[in-house]
């Protein structure tokens, strides 16, 4: 598994919407466009590409959720101090704040996520104005908008 994103992502009660995307731009000047609309219907012609599609958004949803859930974690295990943190297995992960905008960046962040082992080569998360809810289990993520920017990651081992 390998993920390389740069895209906005926005959390509301643990659901997820609108992760990656299109857009061009026209000849007269680069203004984006908006992505051209696609067929929204199934069919028995293309079932098969929208259960793989869906497995895969899936995937990546449930990362993500993951991903934010042991950032908190983290940040609430370090006393909300910024500064730059060791990783379970190697590498680095830091962490800022500036009013209700959280960001991280990892340099090489060998670590566990969701119960996998990955690494974070490089990126960085915005988090802006999460509303998180302490419970005597742990951390749970109820809204945010999220961004990523130029993250590479993979399963710690993998290609």
């Amino acid at each position: 598994m390998s993920y390389r994103s740069a895209c906005s992502v926005l959390i509301i009660g643990g659901l997820l919407g609108a992760c990656g995307g299109g857009g061009g731009s026209d000849d007269a000047g680069g203004v984006p466009q908006p992505p051209t609309p696609v067929a929204t219907t199934i069919t028995k012609e293309n079932y098969v590409e929208v259960a793989g599609l869906s497995i895969v958004a899936a995937n990546r949803i449930a990362f993500v959720i993951d991903l934010v859930d042991e950032v908190f974690e983290s940040v609430g295990d370090t006393g909300d101090v910024p500064g730059t943190y060791p990783c379970l297995y190697g590498g680095t992960a830091s962490y800022s704040k500036a009013g209700t905008t959280y960001s991280f960046s990892a340099a090489n962040c060998d670590t566990v996520i969701g119960g996998e082992r990955i690494v974070i080569y490089s990126g960085s998360m915005q988090v802006i104005d999460p509303v998180v809810e302490t419970t005597t289990s742990g951390y749970f993520l109820r809204s945010a908008s999220i961004t990523f920017s130029d993250s590479t990651v993979s399963e710690a081992g993998g290609t």
